[in-house]
């Protein structure tokens, strides 16, 4: 998202010089400067907000009239929070989204919430309702969003769509030898993205489910009922931490894999750019993905995906806005492994069937929501304008 949004707005608006806020400055100074290395006025500041004492100080000062030395150089603020803003990470996520919004609300900037999921709001309904509309716009990239924010009655807001639809695919060096093996391959071709956040949310009998374990037990029944299928794993979040870095996931399933199986399973292991890992995805036959972004650069490409949905943000794109609840499993309401594999195939199945009408629909709406996304960005340049 932040990828598409520096590119979108820098092609349009040649001045703007943007600072990041980030958890991780150094690792993303240097991750971005190969992103956007055409733009070397961009800057990785750290993020203290996330500190509640510094959070609660700099609301304190700026209510008196003291400037945040974290935001006193910023005449806009561009809200990229993806999902954050509203109570599906509970309350103590909500508290802090409210501060932070509070904040720049005291300090007068101008605040633009780029698109992403917004919402629900039940008992923060009236706060976020006060400073949802102190913004200059608020887009929506999905429909169940669009009716959150139409029930707050606010109408400084638009229907609009996920930004990663305005990335293309690009090949390189890095993805080249992944090309060449996906393309030496017979048969049928799936990718697969698999993280540890689905852990998270889904329990069998009251336990947690291993990733790990549901991933090798996908893999092996693929093959058992496919036959010659080439499983790809690409990683949608490289890191920072190893909790958070899908290549683990693919490494722990790869070692799991007997000798023979591995022949049949093509693991993704450098950091790429996503119009990279698009390249990649558009030469396969069907993607498997847990991360909703991932699965939007399969839909983007045209290439048919099964979405593993863990939040609602997943069930507002794939099911309402693409129409294809056909191509997503919500595994919140899912009892136990075998369940899980179970509806994976049946829909894998089906897509594969249906491969051609799937790949109509997404070229058809792909282009819509490219439309929409670019629409935004139009929006939001005019308010950079002024």
């Amino acid at each position: 998202m932040h990828q598409a949004l520096i590119n979108e707005v820098s092609r349009r608006l040649k001045e703007v010089v943007f600072s990041i806020l980030s958890l991780f400055p150094k690792l993303d100074k240097e991750r971005y400067s190969s992103y956007f290395h055409r733009y070397p006025e961009i800057r990785c500041e750290k993020n203290l907000l996330i500190s509640p004492t510094f959070n609660a100080r700099s609301n304190l000062m700026a209510y008196v009239g003291v400037p945040s030395p974290l935001l006193k150089n910023c005449d806009f603020v561009i809200d990229v929070s993806g999902d954050a803003v509203g109570e599906t990470y509970g309350f103590k996520n909500t508290i802090y989204r409210i501060s932070y919004l509070n904040l720049i609300k005291n300090l007068k900037k101008k605040l633009i919430f780029a698109p992403q999921s917004l919402g629900p709001f039940t008992y923060s309904k009236f706060v976020f309702k006060r400073l949802l509309t102190w913004a200059e716009i608020v887009c929506a990239r999905d429909s169940l969003s669009y009716r959150y924010l139409y029930e707050l009655g606010l109408d400084n807001f638009l229907k609009s769509a996920d930004l990663a639809f305005l990335l293309n695919q690009r090949e390189s060096n890095l993805n080249k030898k992944y090309l060449e093996e996906i393309r030496h391959q017979n048969g049928t071709k799936i990718g697969l993205n698999l993280s540890f956040l689905m852990e998270r949310y889904v329990s069998w009998s009251g336990h947690k489910s291993n990733v790990v374990e549901l991933g090798v037990k996908l893999c092996k029944k693929m093959w058992r009922t496919f036959g010659d299928v080439t499983l790809i794993f690409i990683p949608h979040v490289f890191g920072p931490e190893k909790s958070k870095d899908d290549r683990m996931v693919g490494k722990m399933i790869y070692e799991r894999l007997s000798k023979g199986s591995k022949r049949k399973f093509i693991l993704v292991e450098e950091e790429m750019t996503h119009e990279e890992i698009k390249a990649i995805i558009l030469d396969l036959d069907l993607f498997i993905g847990s991360r909703m972004h991932a699965c939007i650069g399969s839909a983007s490409v045209g290439t048919p995906f099964i979405n593993i949905a863990y939040s609602d943000k997943s069930l507002g794109l794939v099911r309402d806005d693409f129409e294809l609840p056909m191509c997503q499993v919500d595994i919140r309401n899912i009892k136990d492994e075998q369940e899980f594999v179970h509806k994976i195939l049946a829909h894998v199945k089906f897509a594969l069937s249906h491969k051609e009408e799937i790949k109509e629909t997404l070229r058809s709406k792909s282009f819509k929501f490219g439309r929409m996304a670019e629409k935004s960005i139009d929006e939001i340049c005019e308010i950079l304008k002024d």
